[in-house]
């Protein structure tokens, strides 16, 4: 996972619903070039029970702000070389909700809380390989600030002065 940045909000039954870009960079280190390559997102924790039920993440999505029809992943044809790289970005879309009409604080409070502990799990596979999964967490690399001024942006209704 090279980076994460906030690509839009919208108000959604009392919370935010935030589209964030998650920018992979993908590095051939064999010493065959790979033809056919892909990243799958094959689990995702929380240690909080029945947490994805109120909180869904949502890949791939057909129009802003809609369920997506897959659980996502990213699948290119695109050769990489023996040591060379491909950045590829790819949406991901989840809702955070919060108190409602108090500070930016409880929002920000709200984000941190929404990616405590959640752990990602990718496969990157090629045409030679399975690949194995590897854990990722992203609490680290959410932009909470950048989400706060997006959200204030788009819902500034929702905070008090």
């Amino acid at each position: 996972m090279h980076s994460i940045q906030t690509q839009t909000a919208q108000e959604l039954n009392g919370g935010i619903y935030f589209i964030v870009n998650l920018t992979f960079v993908v590095r051939n280190v064999g010493r065959i070039i790979a033809h056919e390559w892909a990243i799958s997102l094959r689990n995702v924790e929380h240690p909080t029970e029945g947490f994805f039920e109120r909180h869904r993440l949502m890949f791939d999505y057909e129009h802003e702000f809609q369920i997506p029809y897959s659980s996502g992943g990213i699948e290119l044809r695109q050769p990489i070389l023996p040591g060379r790289g491909l950045r590829q970005t790819r949406p991901l879309g989840f809702p955070v909700f919060f108190p409602v009409g108090g500070p930016i604080f409880n929002f920000t409070e709200a984000v941190e809380e929404r990616f405590k502990g959640t752990m990602f799990h990718f496969q990157l596979a090629t045409e030679f390989s399975a690949g194995e999964i590897s854990p990722l967490g992203l609490e680290h690399l959410i932009p909470v600030q950048e989400m706060a001024l997006m959200a204030v942006q788009t819902a500034p209704h929702y905070f008090s002065l």
